[in-house]
């Protein structure tokens, strides 16, 4: 019975998280909605270790299904995705380190994730690391090409436009 209620914990966690920053977008008070939604995963994080892979799988994620290239275990998907939300959230705050920090730990648990790639490129190229924001950005790419199109108007990839225009426009087919 326990795992159940751990299981039902997740994922109250993980919709309050996603009303806390659904919120700090509509009356753009960022600061104070990002910090409970971050409240909010990282408890689901905590409580995905509690849980068997079986109950995990019957959680899904953000579409109903974890779903990998890769075959890696549920646990680690799960929490990826945790990781990569709480990346987002540390970005929207101005703290693109910790942010950058959190999508290394979500690529460790899933290095096929192209949205966890995807978003490493932007988050160096936003800090200035331009050689890992193309490294980064060419892996989310050969991963799924239809981020071109995002990538072409994605404002935190704007230094690696100015950086290397040429290179750019190869990678993302402009």
């Amino acid at each position: 019975m326990l795992w159940s209620t751990h299981c039902i914990t997740i994922r109250r966690n993980e919709a309050l998280a996603k009303l806390e920053i659904e919120k700090a977008t509509l009356i753009g008070d960022m600061a104070a909605l990002m910090n409970g939604a971050v409240e909010h995963l990282e408890t689901a994080l905590t409580l995905v270790d509690s849980v068997s892979e079986q109950v995990l799988a019957s959680l899904g994620g953000p579409q109903g299904k974890y779903d990998s290239t890769d075959n890696a275990p549920i646990r680690h998907l799960a929490k990826s995705r945790i990781y990569l939300t709480l990346g987002w959230c540390a970005k929207r705050q101005g703290k693109i380190e910790l942010a950058i920090i959190h999508l290394m730990k979500a690529l460790e648990l899933n290095e096929q994730d192209p949205y966890i790639l995807y978003n490493l490129g932007c988050y160096h190229a936003a800090n200035g690391n331009i050689a890992d924001g193309f490294r980064f950005l060419e892996r989310s790419l050969e991963k799924l090409p239809s981020i071109c199109a995002t990538a072409l108007k994605d404002p935190d990839l704007a230094s690696l436009r100015r950086a290397d225009m040429r290179k750019f426009a190869r990678l993302v087919g402009s």
